[in-house]
Formats: structure tokens, sequence, C-alpha cells
């Protein structure tokens, strides 16, 4: 997702019309989450954005690999959009998962501190009153949501080096499932290290106390 500023001021900001997404709004101050989204395929390399800012305005995003120009991931047709909160930014901004599958939807979350713990639950129609997250006491165990009642949180932890942390949803089977692993700056996936483990150790053993 992106936004068009003028003269480099985040206050001269042009995003699109949410009710005619090809109209240009702007400029002016705007909320972080409005602004254009692509759906990158895999191999996607390079977004070339050209701007128009003539008469009505226009943008036009082109895609391309290491050597060819890409097609966008095809967007679901209209249902339930889905993201995720957590304790990186207290809880405060929903990353939206985009489509990475059939059936399945996954969110990049960018890591600030590392080795620790990252703890979330995922949201539908970005409203806190339709939450998802294991049973309270869990980690993996029996889904619940979407509710307005307390649900746990998934921990997630997070080893040295790690850039991403990747959470995978799937929100169209019969039984929920939810995963996520750790990615370095390079996009290759790490493994838990034992200043991860000693982390999440610390942090169920709180929890644990806590509900005691």
């Amino acid at each position: 997702r992106f936004q068009i500023v003028q003269d480099r001021d985040v206050a001269q900001c042009f995003y699109p019309d949410p009710e005619q997404p090809h109209a240009v709004l702007g400029p002016g101050l705007c909320d972080a989450a409005a602004g254009w989204e692509i759906q990158l395929p895999a191999g996607c390399k390079r977004l070339h954005v050209k701007w128009d800012p003539r008469g009505q305005r226009s943008i036009e995003c082109t895609l391309f690999g290491a050597l060819d120009e890409l097609s966008e991931i095809p967007r679901p047709p209209p249902s339930a959009r889905y993201s995720v909160i957590g304790s990186w930014d207290g809880w405060q901004q929903p990353v939206d998962f985009m489509t990475a599958g059939i059936s399945s939807l996954h969110a990049h979350i960018m890591v600030r501190e590392t080795p620790g713990v990252a703890e979330f639950q995922i949201v539908q129609d970005k409203n806190l009153h339709l939450r998802f997250g294991p049973a309270l006491g869990t980690n993996i165990g029996e889904f619940v949501g979407p509710t307005s009642e307390d649900v746990g949180r998934w921990f997630a932890g997070i080893p040295r080096g790690c850039r991403w942390l990747r959470v995978v949803w799937h929100p169209h089977r019969q039984r929920h499932r939810v995963s996520w692993s750790c990615l370095a700056a390079s996009g290759e996936p790490l493994a838990p290290d034992r200043h991860a483990r000693a982390a999440l150790a610390a942090l169920r053993g709180s929890s644990a106390a806590a509900m005691s």
C-alpha cells in the first residue's frame, strides 16, 4: 500500500477515493491506512508507478520480475476482510491479510526488536468486536471467534536476525487454521533459537501466573 505526497510533505497527500477507486483525492492530510493497494505476486522485483498530476489526475502501476512484466494477484470476490493486530505497535494498527493461495491469506509484519515474542489476534473487517484467537490459556488449541468476548493471544517466538513475521490464515475451511513463521531480510525462513524460546517460555510463565 502506498500514497503520493507533494513536495515531500505528508500534509499534502494524494490517495484513492474509497467511493470511486479510479478517482484521486488530495492534496491534504489523510489516514495512514488510505492508499493504493497492490497485491504483489511471487518473484516480483520492482513496482513502477506512473503518476499524472494533470486534470483529473491518474495513476498506473506496472509490476516486473527479474526478466518480464508480471500481473497483480487476482483479488477475491467481495467478502469479509481480515487483518492481524498485535503487540508490535501496542495493538494499534491492523495489518491486512492478502491472498496467498486458493483458500489462504497471509500478512507480513515488520519486526523491530529481536529476540523476543510477538503476540497477536485476528480481526474481521477491522472490527475489534469480531476477533479470532485461541481459547484462553492455550496458544494453538481450540479457536474462538469471531466474537467480542475475551479470547487468547497467539505467541510467536522471534529469533535473532528476524525481519518479518509471516502469519498465514485459512478462514474458509470448516475449522479455521493459523500458522506463522519468521523470515530474514532476504526472505529466508528462520528457525527458533534459544533466545526466542527463552523469551517465549518467560512470557507463557508470566501469563500462567497471572491467570492462577
